[in-house]
């Protein structure tokens, strides 16, 4: 500590105090920009996580509502299957819930990769099945070409088939998302959990940091001057005897120094005065 408060005390007091002030000022400029870009990087991490949670909330949404549309008109195809023209409006509607269904599907594919990418592409393949095997029988029921209901479900079997596929892979799907979506919320959790280890540890060196060094500087102040204190009390009871160390280039040196000047010139007026009472 003695060295360090003789470093110190190379420099004057009013540089100290403004190296103190730019070293302060400096480090919760740390702490300001670290929390800025803390706060920017959960900020961005924040907007992603809710952007792919509502985009994969209302893909799977959509997937279902539309499935489930085509497999409503798919059967009622059947069952009003004597009416030509309402037969023909249900053609349509499932063909338009089908096509959905597979758009609903490729939006799901942005920003997805691996099984997740690997499953949706193959449930679009059971779709695409699907389509294949109903397409014809629906045509068939339009015509007419089936005796009864009982036996355009037969004919529709197979599709029924690729359709029940289809949907187990819809919640194989609606899995994967929910697993994504928790990493991503893990990797959120992990990335505030980080910043506030990296503020926290900020403002721990800040604090290990300026405690010490603003109590050193205060010793280099207060120490030199009740030194001089002392010394002045020494001089002013006539004990010019006290040795003066002015160690130093602050202001507490030229202090001390000026009290060794005066005192050294007392101690000449004294012998002086002794000499000429002789």
């Amino acid at each position: 500590m003695t060295l360090a408060l003789e470093l110190m005390r190379r420099f004057s007091i009013r540089l100290r105090m403004i190296g103190a002030i730019a070293m302060v000022l400096g480090l919760f400029g740390l702490i300001g920009v670290g929390g800025a870009i803390g706060g920017w990087k959960l900020k961005t991490l924040n907007e992603e996580l809710a952007v792919r949670s509502m985009q994969a909330t209302a893909a799977m949404g959509e997937i279902r509502h539309r499935l489930a549309q085509a497999r409503l008109l798919e059967r009622q195809t059947v069952i009003d299957g004597e009416n030509a023209k309402t037969v023909a409006k249900l053609r349509e509607g499932w063909q338009a819930e089908v096509a959905a269904t597979q758009d609903a599907l490729s939006k799901l594919l942005q920003g997805h990769t691996g099984e997740l990418e690997a499953q949706v592409r193959d449930t679009q393949a059971r779709l695409a099945a699907y389509t294949g095997a109903a397409q014809p029988v629906l045509a068939k029921i339009h015509d007419g070409l089936y005796a009864s209901s009982a036996v355009a479900s037969r004919m529709l079997e197979p599709a029924d088939k690729e359709v029940r596929q289809v949907e187990q892979q819809v919640q194989r799907i609606a899995e994967l998302v929910n697993a994504e979506l928790q990493r991503s919320q893990a990797a959120f959790a992990a990335a505030m959990q980080m910043v506030f280890v990296v503020f926290g540890a900020t403002l721990l060196v800040v604090v290990l940091v300026v405690a010490p060094l603003t109590l050193l500087n205060s010793a280099s102040i207060t120490r030199p001057i009740a030194y001089a204190s002392k010394v002045a009390e020494s001089i002013a009871e006539g004990d010019l005897t006290m040795p003066i160390h002015a160690e130093g280039r602050d202001e507490a040196t030229a202090l001390l120094a000026a009290l060794d000047h005066m005192q050294n010139s007392l101690r000449r007026v004294v012998g002086q005065v002794e000499d000429s009472s002789r």
